[in-house]
């Protein structure tokens, strides 16, 4: 052979095993490329129907209206809503990928391979044919060509080994999606309306409907919407039902339906519970489904299904909120408090958004009068807003006694609307109305201890008794009554009279704006002016203005700011008749203040004149006084040290 072909050969040969290399690298590449593609060809909600052929096995078939729920289609046209935990299975397999292409190779028997064909809603579908397990590898092929196996792995496969039955252990209740209900119905003896309790939801939260509208308790309710979402079969016992009487369902024991407001429209479950099963099993189906499942009977007890019968006041009252709390986590903005006995008086409080501070307008006997009012986060929990608030927030029932209004035909100790109770909250939304019931139409309430001491307070009286013998107070809310379990001093403060809400706080003005101190002492009248225009803004008494009080008389001084510092040591009395008994029919002291040298008029009208404090007699022995501005009322009791301060005469 020539020199010419050898190196011919040689060449050939070189470039045969770069071609065949080439090759080889480019199937490499193919065959990565193709390792990570999806077996299923559509997306899983493009699916509306799957079969699944098993040799020697019913078949099964599961579909779904678009955007519906999947349902299990078996033989005689039962069909059936599929277990979530199926569904779950199911959607993997718009994950499943191959890993091992395996040209020829292990492909399915077509005697013993399992068949799945799925459909798409737009008319695509797929055949896919499953072998035997080998490595947790299952062979697969697509649509009948046996040229091309597949390694598909089994863990996402275990449901094409599941026993029927298994697919339809669903959950009784809870729909896709984890949709809570927004309405529910109990049923501890479908025979008997009177056991029969409504739930439903609104913008408020969980309320009862029926029997008594009323707040629902809300760990109570937590529960049964837990209940409701893993209420589950244990297992399956008839497909359909040819005798009702056979399980119970002739007369169930009790039932549970549950409405849900999903995306696709309502959704009703109707639970029915039939007879025990003989064990420790009751019988139950969803209405208008044919399987009957068995529960463990404890099931129903954990709701109280099981009292009804047995106790059926105390399963009426079961899911009924105890603890009201009236704020429900929102803050309050306003609140009214109506005293309706004895006599007619309204008290609205509330929150200014500008500047924070609250005030309150009180109206009786068609008078009007504003006064400031203390925060309710004061740090001082006796504060009448503050303890209003703690009241209502710890407002807790203790016993259930009528559902109608209280009356001399209901409750014989508890016929008196006497005061009412509202709050807004700054969503604008507002709280159940609150009614408390006095004894006798005189407005007697509950005795408790008084918000301060004084000489005279609330009426006294023995605590309230219902017929069992349990002290408590009568009200309603919203309309319907009950009887709420007390702490010390609760009472009172949720029917203080409305006077006491003012502020310890006397007065909010300016002592800059003062021109005209008017001072009577036993008798005796001293006038104090500040003219207008001086630059040094002194202080001179009127029959004397040569000598200014400003200058080294820290008693002048003192006395001023007493009177613009003015505050409470507590409230005795709203009085509006006769108040001589606190000395103030001829007060010992008297101080009225202008905002002008000249009073400019001296009836309580004039534009000039701000306020008029009147001290009445020393009220205990620290030398308290009590006292009144503007002679409206109320009478409040001031500290000593005020008496002294305005009696000093600067003589």
């Amino acid at each position: 052979m020539s020199r010419r072909s050898v190196v011919f050969l040689i060449l050939s040969a070189l470039l045969l095993t770069g071609f065949s290399v080439a090759l080889s690298r480019r199937d490499s590449r193919d065959w990565r490329a193709t390792r990570s593609r999806r077996i299923f060809p559509f997306p899983w909600q493009d699916i509306a129907s799957i079969r699944i052929n098993r040799p020697g096995r019913q078949e099964l078939h599961f579909s779904r209206e678009p955007g519906g729920e999947w349902r299990i289609v078996l033989e005689d046209g039962i069909a059936d809503t599929l277990d979530t935990g199926a569904v779950e299975e199911l959607a993997a397999l718009a994950t499943l990928t191959w890993r091992d292409p395996r040209p020829g190779r292990n492909a399915p028997d077509p005697e013993t391979a399992v068949t799945m064909t799925a459909s798409s809603q737009f008319g695509g579908t797929v055949s896919l044919a499953f072998g035997n397990l080998e490595d947790n590898l299952r062979s697969a092929t697509i649509d009948g060509d046996q040229s091309l196996v597949y390694g598909v792995s089994q863990d996402l496969l275990t449901f094409l080994d599941w026993p029927s039955h298994r697919f339809r252990k669903y959950y009784l209740a809870s729909v896709a999606g984890g949709t809570d209900p927004g309405k529910i119905v109990l049923q501890g003896d479908p025979g008997n309306p009177d056991l029969t309790i409504t739930l439903e939801r609104d913008q408020q939260g969980w309320a009862l409907r029926s029997p008594v509208a009323w707040p629902a308790d809300d760990a109570r309710l937590d529960h049964l919407l837990r209940w409701l979402d893993r209420l589950r079969g244990e297992s399956i016992v008839a497909e359909s039902v040819e005798d009702p009487a056979e399980y119970g369902f002739d007369h169930p024991s009790a039932s549970v339906e549950a409405w849900y407001d999903t995306p696709l429209g309502r959704i009703h479950r109707r639970i029915e519970f039939g007879k025990g099963d003989g064990e420790d099993g009751v019988y139950a189906r969803v209405a208008d489904r044919s399987p009957v499942f068995v529960l463990p009977v404890q099931t129903l007890g954990e709701i109280s299904l099981t009292t009804a019968r047995v106790e059926p006041e105390t399963w009426v009252n079961f899911f009924r909120r105890r603890n009201l709390n009236q704020f429900n986590q929102k803050r309050p903005q306003q609140v009214t408090v109506e005293q309706l006995l004895p006599k007619p008086v309204t008290l609205v409080i509330d929150q200014d958004r500008a500047t924070g501070r609250w005030s309150g307008t009180l109206t009786a006997d068609g008078q009007t009068r504003t006064f400031m009012v203390d925060p309710p986060d004061a740090t001082d929990r006796t504060r009448p807003l503050t303890a209003l608030f703690s009241g209502l927030a710890s407002l807790r029932i203790k016993e259930f006694l009528a559902d109608v209004p209280p009356g001399p035909e209901t409750l014989e100790w508890t016929a008196y609307p006497a005061w009412r109770i509202g709050l807004t909250f700054d969503d604008g939304t507002s709280a159940p109305e609150l009614t408390l019931y006095a004894d006798d139409a005189k407005g007697t309430l509950a005795h408790s201890q008084p918000y301060q001491e004084g000489t005279t307070g609330p009426t006294t009286t023995t605590p309230l008794l219902d017929p069992r013998d349990q002290s408590g107070i009568a009200f309603s809310l919203g309309g319907n009554p009950a009887v709420m379990q007390t702490y010390d001093g609760l009472a009172y403060f949720l029917c203080l009279p409305p006077y006491r809400y003012q502020s310890r706080q006397m007065l909010d003005l300016s002592i800059g704006d003062w021109r005209r101190v008017e001072q009577t002492i036993e008798g005796d009248s001293i006038t104090f002016i500040r003219p207008e225009g001086e630059v040094n803004e002194q202080w001179w008494r009127q029959d004397s203005p040569s000598e200014p009080l400003m200058d080294g008389n820290n008693r002048f001084v003192t006395m001023l700011l007493t009177l613009s510092q003015l505050r409470s040591d507590g409230f005795v009395s709203d009085v509006d008749g006769d108040i001589a008994e606190f000395g103030l029919d001829q007060p010992e002291i008297t101080a009225i203040v202008y905002s002008s040298p000249e009073p400019g008029g001296e009836d309580d009208d004039s534009p000039t004149r701000l306020f008029e404090l009147a001290l009445g007699k020393i009220a205990d022995k620290e030398g308290r006084r009590y006292a009144r501005l503007n002679e409206t009322g109320p009478v409040f009791l001031v500290p000593a040290e005020v008496g002294a301060a305005l009696g000093e005469r600067y003589e």
